[in-house]
């Protein structure tokens, strides 16, 4: 575990170092007015959305109403990661998920914004940053609420040993992980906006940040608190939702983005290409 902390807090440093000068493009949909809009529905949302549609569970909840039984995959990674002291693992996989994670992520954007002179824009971007994790927190808990899958630590009666000790009401919301999904919502985001504005640096966003993001999921693993599929699916939410709101909401000005295909004797693969009017070369 000391290992992959080590080397997901070396992409972070990594992702320090790249050049915070260059231009920054505007984008779609910023003003005022639909940033307020936008901020006030994202709330709604993860606020009131999950209170709308889900019932009440039944109390006392047992696994004759929840999903208790893991594939077997699921109880493989857990006997492999899981810690005999798991406690400390999911205290540390917060300062990854809600620490780390949003440092590197809001702070690209700032970085980016500012060594280019546009100031506004790491406001605008952190908005829309946070709405997107307000709406990714919202879905989740729906998700949690309606699945009711049980814990690892409580499947295997060891609760005691994790941060949920004394905390019955965290039995059954193992599906799917909310850390894991907050932190790649903010890890796509900051990514996506990056290379929106065109930040010199927006390689080094997506390496420190996904780094960040693997880590604290690989500790709610090893915190007993998560299995593996409830990981790799909030993994997927994450990225989703995090791409999804600034490349539906808030495309760049001009051309759009474009992938062509790139074929030679050495190499398959694709070209990001950015088409640009002579003002913005």
């Amino acid at each position: 575990m000391s290992t992959m902390i080590a080397l997901s807090l070396a992409c972070s440093v990594a992702a320090a170092e790249g050049p915070d000068e260059g231009p920054a493009h505007a984008l779609q949909h910023t003003s005022t007015g639909f940033l307020v809009g936008e901020a006030v529905s994202s709330i709604l949302i993860g606020l009131v959305g999950p209170k709308l549609v889900l019932a009440e569970p039944p109390d006392p909840l047992t696994c004759a109403d929840a999903w208790c039984e893991p594939p077997g995959l699921d109880v493989a990674v857990n006997r492999a990661l899981a810690l005999q002291r798991p406690r400390s693992a999911g205290y540390l996989s917060h300062a990854f998920t809600l620490g780390l994670t949003p440092a590197v992520a809001i702070g690209g954007s700032i970085l980016g914004a500012t060594g280019a002179g546009r100031g506004r824009y790491a406001l605008q971007d952190t908005i829309i940053l946070l709405d997107a994790l307000a709406l990714s927190a919202g879905i989740n808990s729906a998700v949690k609420g309606a699945s009711r899958r049980q814990r690892p630590a409580f499947y295997f009666g060891r609760e005691s040993l994790t941060e949920a000790a004394g905390l019955e009401g965290e039995a059954f919301r193992s599906f799917y992980s909310g850390d894991t999904a907050w932190a790649w919502t903010l890890a796509s985001g900051g990514t996506t906006l990056a290379f929106l504005r065109g930040y010199p640096h927006a390689r080094w966003v997506a390496v420190g940040t996904g780094c960040l993001a693997f880590t604290g999921g690989y500790l709610r693993m090893s915190a007993d608190m998560h299995w593996l599929t409830d990981v790799v699916v909030g993994t997927a939410a994450g990225v989703a939702i995090g791409a999804a709101v600034p490349l539906l909401l808030h495309r760049r000005q001009g051309p759009p983005l474009s992938l062509s295909p790139t074929v030679g004797l050495d190499r398959i693969g694709l070209r990001l290409a950015v088409g640009l009017s002579p003002r913005m070369r």
